[in-house]
This record gives structure tokens, C-alpha cells and sequence, in this order.
């Protein structure tokens, strides 16, 4: 079977920050394709945000396929069900399946297209396997777990397919398919890069997380499995530097100790980030410091509000000590840090906000600053949505760098994104935090990196 995947293009999620841009591996696809070439299929992955393509390309590149294999993410979904009805105009024949965080939020929204035949919802890879063998044999779907199809005009529906518990047993993602040296993010200290899945799940409760694709249970990979990945890598694409894409790396922490020990063993000379986050409920001296020895230069916390009420009311579960212990306890260890922050939870007030603002100006660290936008599947969504505070249902919309979707209780969009721009103009016009930023540029990538996000900051808030 001749088999397309396609991630769709997202430079439209930042919105009005463009020095937020990143574009990463699509492990989601790449784990999709290596599981059907070991079955013996062929596969393309078009990258349709790497490589900067235009729907008519990828249309083109779509046709004499058997199975086209769509993601997406809320803002992307219009984009990915656009480029559905295009493929199905050259091929009506084709068969179209979508995945991902939103269909797997809103599974019958893509179906009512008319021009996707399945969607995958939660973890893809045991339900695409089976999907492709049903499709093979030309069976009914219905025994296909974890799907959602067309029976006539009415939409059916699988029981979800179980969690995959034994990670290991999985390939490695198929890196063969697209070209690395394309893929980076802001903060990149050198190239090529690549990004690593070394556990899935997460057990922790915030409101405004979908945890609709790896659940809330915690299944991770065994550190001689992530090794193994980790030199095959270096050895086949000469990878440099890994980005950890993990939500809770450090959870168990003898696991994170032992990769960490195992790196060392191996005496591998890579940088190591977690630019993705860590919690800061999870972080210690000891995990700080095997993380550093191993290669790590930066982490990301999710920090989101400096006001203890605000966390307690989307169930952060976090205090402002653990906060305050884990970016001082990081520093120490000469590990750079990125704090992630959002402004506007229904709790928030201006005081609030400025707090917040005011607090990542003190800890003197990398910000990101994001505009709370409540994503389908989550408790959030949910809870505003039986409100009826949601302002738009127009996905195009839900990108966390312009004005909010939701009406708020305390104030209005005009004001959440003047304050959303006051942050980056304080933090960012912090003189310390500038030179702290020049004196630890460690190569000519990391160099260029920074000069063009700071450009860009400069461009977007100064000007």
C-alpha cells in the first residue's frame, strides 16, 4: 500500500509573535511511518510546515496514493480538512484518515467534511496498523478499535484502542523520510537537531491540557531503549543536539538518573534540552545535576501565574516555593531556563497579570508568554463552553499569541492582549537578563538563534 502522511502547516499558530517559530521533527507522523514500513509499506511523510509548501503542492504530491494520513492541532484543523476536500476533488477515491489532538477532541467534526473517511482518536499507532490491514483486505471497519467512520450518513464509532504499555516495543521513529537539517527552535544551540519521545502520559491534572492522545497514564521507555536511540542517531544523521519532547521526564526519578548515567557511560558529547518543560514539583539538586553532566543546557517550566489562587483554580498543583526552589536550585547548576506563562485564566484580574509580569521580570529568565486560549478536550473548553463564554468556534482563531476567544469575568480582550504585550516589553527590556542571555552563547548556531528571536521580539513589542 502506498501510504502519504501529512503535517499540515502551523506558522500561523504564533499568531502575531513570530519569534516563537520552531519548526520540529513530526515524531507523531514519524512514528506512524516506521511502523508501516516495517509492515512492508511504502511511505512518504510531507512536511508541509519544513519544507514551506503550498496546498497545490501537496495536493500534487498526494495523488496515486492508497491512504492519506492527516494531524492536526485546533489551529491547523481548518487547514487539514481545506487540503482534505482538495485531495478528494483530484481523488475521490482515495481514502483519508485524520489524527491528532483535535480530531481526537472532536472526532464526528472532520467526518461531517465529506471528505474524510476515518479518524484516529488518542494514541495512532496499534489503530493505524489495524486500519491499514482492514483497508488491505477490504473489511468492514468495525472491529477496528479507536476510529470513527461513516456508515451511509451516519457516523459510527470503535471502543478506543488500549494504551500501548511495552514503549520499547515500538520502532524508532522513521527520520529516513524527512530531511533533519531542516527542523529547529528558538533556542537551539547547535544543529542538526533532533527530537525524542522517551515516555508518554501524563498523571497530572491541569484544566487547560488535552490529554486526549497519550492519557493520563505514565509509560516510559527503558533507558537502555532511549540509548539505543540516542546513538543510533548520532551514528546514522551525525544528530548534535536532542530536544526531550517529554511531559514528565523526571517523574520517576531512578529512570531520569540512569538515562542521565547512561549518556555519561557513553561518553556522548550532545546538548540535551527540555525546552518542552518540566514540572517544578519534580525537580531536585541531584536530578539537576545529572541532567547538566549529561548534556543539558536548558529546561522549560510551566511557571503560568505568579498568583497562588490562579494555579489552585486550573489545578497547577504547584506552590510558588517549588517554583521559586527549582529556578534557583537550575541556576546554580548553570542549566538555562525558560519560564512559560499565561495570562488571562478566568480567575486572572490586572493585578494578577501584573503580578505575574512583574515576577518573571525578578527571576530574570527566558519568558514565554501565551494568552490562554481554552483548546477542545480540555476541562477548560469545557467548563466555559456549558458557560457559553466561548466567542468563536472559528479553530482559525485559536492561536495563544493574539486576543482571546473566550469572554472573560474581569477583563476585556483589548486589555488581556495590552497586557500580553506589556510582558514581553518588561521582561525583554531587562538589562541583566540581556547580558545573561549574550554570556551564555556557547556556539555560532546558539548565537544566531537568539539574535533572531531577539529581532524579532524587537520588531513585534518595541517598535
Amino acid at each position: 500500500m502506498k501510504i502519504l502522511l501529512i503535517n499540515p502547516s502551523f506558522f500561523e499558530v504564533w499568531g502575531k509573535n513570530r519569534s516563537l517559530e520552531s519548526a520540529l521533527p513530526p515524531i507523531n507522523l514519524l512514528y506512524l511511518a516506521a511502523i508501516a514500513e516495517k509492515e512492508g509499506h511504502k511511505v512518504k511523510v510531507l512536511d508541509m510546515h519544513a519544507d514551506n509548501l503550498t496546498f497545490k503542492e501537496a495536493v500534487n504530491e498526494s495523488k496515486k496514493n492508497d491512504l492519506i494520513g492527516i494531524t492536526c492541532v485546533t489551529p491547523t484543523a481548518n487547514i487539514a480538512y481545506k487540503l482534505s476536500q482538495n485531495i478528494k476533488e483530484e481523488d475521490s477515491d482515495v481514502n483519508i484518515v485524520v489524527g491528532g489532538p483535535h480530531p481526537s477532541a472532536l472526532p464526528e467534526e472532520p467526518l461531517k467534511t465529506n471528505s474524510i473517511d476515518f479518524v484516529i482518536t488518542g494514541e495512532g499507532e496499534s489503530t493505524f496498523s489495524d486500519l491499514i490491514k482492514c483497508l488491505e483486505k477490504g473489511t468492514s471497519p468495525n472491529k477496528v478499535k479507536g476510529i470513527y467512520f461513516k456508515k451511509g450518513k451516519k457516523i459510527s464509532h470503535t471502543p478506543p484502542h488500549h494504551l500501548i504499555t511495552n514503549l520499547d516495543s515500538l520502532p524508532f521513529p522513521a527520520y529516513n523520510l524527512i530531511n533533519i537539517k531542516k527542523y529547529f527552535y528558538p533556542y537551539q544551540k547547535k544543529r542538526p537537531l533532533s527530537s525524542i519521545l522517551t515516555s508518554r502520559g501524563c498523571p497530572n491534572t491541569c484544566t487547560f491540557c488535552n490529554k486526549n492522545i497519550f492519557g493520563h497514564s505514565f509509560r516510559f521507555r527503558s533507558a537502555e531503549n532511549v540509548i539505543k536511540e540516542i546513538l543510533y542517531m548520532i551514528e546514522k544523521y551525525k544528530i548534535k543536539e536532542f530536544l526531550v519532547y517529554d511531559d514528565n521526564f523526571t517523574v520517576i526519578k531512578k529512570r531520569a538518573l540512569e538515562i542521565c548515567q547512561r549518556i555519561n557511560d557513553e561518553k556522548l558529547d550532545i546538548s540535551i534540552s527540555f525546552e518542552n518543560g518540566l514540572r517544578v514539583d519534580k525537580i531536585d539538586y541531584e536530578i539537576l545535576k545529572a541532567l547538566k553532566k549529561a548534556g543539558c543546557y536548558l529546561i522549560g517550566y510551566g511557571i503560568e501565574s505568579s498568583d497562588q489562587r490562579v494555579l489552585d483554580s486550573v489545578k497547577k498543583n504547584i506552590s510558588m516555593s517549588q517554583i521559586r526552589n527549582a529556578v534557583m536550585l537550575t541556576k546554580k547548576c548553570g542549566i538555562g531556563i525558560v519560564g512559560y506563562f499565561i495570562i488571562g485564566f478566568p480567575s486572572d484580574t490586572e493585578a494578577t497579570i501584573k503580578s505575574t509580569i512583574k515576577f518573571a521580570k525578578d527571576l530574570s529568565i527566558l519568558s514565554k508568554f501565551s494568552i490562554l486560549t481554552p483548546f477542545p478536550g480540555t476541562e477548560l473548553f469545557k467548563m466555559l463552553d456549558k458557560q457559553g463564554l466561548i466567542l468563536t468556534y472559528d479553530w482559525s482563531k485559536y492561536i495563544v499569541h493574539q486576543e482571546p476567544i473566550f469572554r472573560h469575568p474581569n477583563l476585556s480582550p483589548e486589555k488581556i492582549f495590552e497586557l500580553y504585550r506589556e510582558a514581553y516589553r518588561t521582561v525583554y527590556s531587562n538589562p541583566k537578563l540581556i547580558l545573561q542571555e549574550i554570556s551564555s552563547v556557547q556556539s555560532v548556531t546558539h548565537f544566531f538563534r537568539l539574535m533572531k528571536g531577539g529581532w524579532n521580539l524587537f520588531n513585534e513589542f518595541f517598535k
